[in-house]
């Protein structure tokens, strides 16, 4: 049986290997297949450009999920709502629409124990909610925040 620290050094492989094929296919400079050599006039070869163009972003994705997992978590806050009507921890860090969030979820129907979640803060108009967990209040929500100091 893996260990998740054993999953996470493979997908630390993976992202090198990704960053392999973005750099010579011109996506991490250009956001595309710039650098692809095709012939435009060759049904084949269009057909390639734009899958490749759509695995890559997609690894692009995978990529930043990967990156998102290596970084450090840097504090566990409570949320709150400031004067402003907008959520933010003890530390001073906003939540605002997009905004990712990780949070300890006590959702039974997904796990019998509590634990850490991903997802985003959107905004209905009168309230901001969690996107995966959209009744769960924010207010003294524990969440985590991850990056570098």
């Amino acid at each position: 049986m893996k260990t998740t620290n054993e999953i996470i050094d493979e997908l630390i492989a993976i992202s090198k290997g990704i960053d392999k094929v973005s750099e010579m296919t011109g996506y991490v400079e250009f956001g595309d297949m710039s650098l692809l050599d095709i012939d435009r006039t060759d049904a084949e070869d269009l057909f390639l450009y734009n899958e490749f163009n759509r695995i890559v972003d997609s690894l692009a994705d995978i990529q930043g999920n990967i990156d998102y997992l290596n970084l450090p978590v840097k504090y566990v806050s409570k949320l709150f709502r400031n004067m402003e009507g907008k959520y933010e921890t003890e530390q001073g860090e906003y939540y605002p629409v997009g905004r990712l969030i990780e949070y300890m979820s006590y959702d039974k129907n997904h796990h019998e124990y509590s634990f850490w979640r991903k997802s985003r803060v959107e905004h209905d108009g009168v309230n901001y909610y969690i996107v995966a967990e959209p009744k769960l209040s924010l207010q003294g929500l524990t969440v985590r925040v991850r990056g570098r100091n």
